[in-house]
């Protein structure tokens, strides 16, 4: 009904209202606090080693920066319902050695340890593109909640006609009370565990939307043990 439809079209209009005012919150505060860092900087004359210690702070928040800017569009896409995968035949032990290898040389300055459990044959349907991606925000959270001298294990194995794959970090894992929303956008349940690691409150919620792209899920898993384990379910080949 008409109706209806108007009803439709204002969640709509809502739900892009509070994405562009939570996106606009999250690139307001870097830029705060970079002009705050730059007029105290620029206040007076300083030691090259004040002026380095600036501009490394300031390297750091454009990196985060990026990252939010570069997730955005995605996510809006899959709002929109126009995140179509380009499904391909993807390797699965290759997909996954290749992003251990990715990871490694940032896990190393930890003394963190990548582990890769994975068959020596089999193929999921996934855009390697975009598999990669979740892998990457997947490791990434790992290596930075592990702790130095731990481990992160990367597994795979065939579930009913798709796959598994498992992400297992060695930290403290995510408290009870913040994992409800530990897949909403912007959401900081936290704060330990993603402010003061960079994390731009994205990441999982784009991973999750891509999982759901391809027809699988991606869930944090209730096993027990110690860290958080991520599971992403894909379909079988193509």
């Amino acid at each position: 009904t008409f109706n209806a439809m108007l009803a439709r079209l204002d969640d709509s209009f809502e739900g892009l209202r509070r994405f562009t005012a939570d996106a606009s919150h999250e690139l307001r505060t870097p830029l705060a606090l970079m002009r705050t860092e730059l007029d105290g900087a620029l206040a007076r004359t300083r030691e090259p080693a004040q002026y380095r210690r600036v501009l490394t702070e300031m390297h750091q928040e454009v990196e985060r920066m990026s990252r939010l800017v570069d997730r955005l569009p995605m996510l809006a896409r899959f709002d929109a319902g126009a995140l179509r995968p380009a499904i391909a035949s993807v390797d699965v032990a290759d997909t996954l050695f290749e992003a251990a290898a990715r990871w490694r040389p940032e896990a190393e300055r930890k003394a963190i340890r990548i582990e890769v459990d994975a068959p020596e044959s089999g193929h999921a349907g996934a855009d390697p593109d975009l598999l990669r991606r979740v892998l990457d925000n997947l490791l990434d959270n790992a290596v930075r909640h592990t702790p130095v001298g731990g481990e992160v294990q990367l597994a795979a194995q065939p579930e009913g006609d798709g796959w598994r794959l498992d992400v297992h970090d060695g930290g403290p894992g995510v408290p009870a009370e913040a994992r409800p929303l530990l897949f909403e956008r912007f959401a900081r349940p936290d704060e330990v565990r993603e402010r003061s690691n960079g994390g731009a409150g994205l990441g999982l919620a784009l991973s999750q939307a891509i999982a759901e792209a391809h027809g699988g899920s991606l869930v944090l898993v209730e096993n027990g043990a110690s860290g958080a384990l991520f599971r992403l379910s894909l379909p079988g080949n193509v």
